[in-house]
């Protein structure tokens, strides 16, 4: 991330608390790096799924919890594979059942961070992401 630029961050996650962590962690790395941050948090998947048809392209970061009522983000993943593959590449699952995802995607190379996580382990997670 280039000092003075905006990271502009997409979280799902049904747990407020996470999504409060996750945008807490995001807007002390932006902080750090000493550029802007946009954080867009939704709790409802058909919602997200909306949002990343829609603007998903807006977006250096997603963040993606597995396990969601509806539609999980495994389950959004796939859309996006097939839709919009390039969004694949700006994915970071945040999850308990990283097999779940390794089983349903063996053939991707996935980002994962194993909740629960600290803020250097999130840091070292999204790095490779977003730089």
């Amino acid at each position: 991330m280039k000092q003075n630029s905006k990271l502009k961050a997409f979280i799902l996650d049904d747990d407020t608390l996470i999504l409060k962590i996750i945008a807490s962690f995001l807007t002390d790395y932006a902080s750090e790096k000493g550029c802007g941050i946009a954080i867009r948090s939704i709790t409802d998947p058909i919602e997200a799924l909306a949002e990343l048809e829609s603007q998903g392209d807006r977006y250096d970061l997603i963040i993606l919890d597995v396990r969601i009522s509806a539609i999980s983000g495994s389950d959004i993943y796939a859309t996006m594979l097939s839709t919009y593959p390039r969004l694949s590449q700006k994915t970071l699952f945040s999850t308990g059942y990283s097999h779940e995802l390794s089983a349903r995607f063996p053939d991707q190379q996935l980002r994962i961070i194993e909740k629960p996580f600290r803020y250097e382990q999130f840091v070292r997670s999204i790095h490779p992401i977003i730089g």
